[in-house]
């Protein structure tokens, strides 16, 4: 029995810029992390945007219910 699975995957592309000491960085990070430098950007890119969208989350908070303490 064969069995063959095509995925189409829709992407965005884009181009970036980098200070040449940072994308070394981040090509030495991704080597460590066994994937390629376009996954690396990407899960960095999507940590980054769930931390902001968590900070919202926050300040809501705290605007309607006080400073949220941790371990209280």
């Amino acid at each position: 029995m064969v069995c063959n699975t095509i995925v189409f995957m829709n992407v965005d592309r884009l181009s970036i810029t980098l200070d040449p000491r940072l994308g070394a960085a981040a090509r030495k990070a991704a080597k460590r992390a066994r994937v390629s430098l376009s996954t690396w950007i990407a899960e960095a890119t999507a940590d980054r945007v769930r931390n902001e969208a968590l900070g919202h989350v926050l300040d809501q908070w705290e605007s309607e219910d006080g400073v949220f303490l941790l371990g209280s």
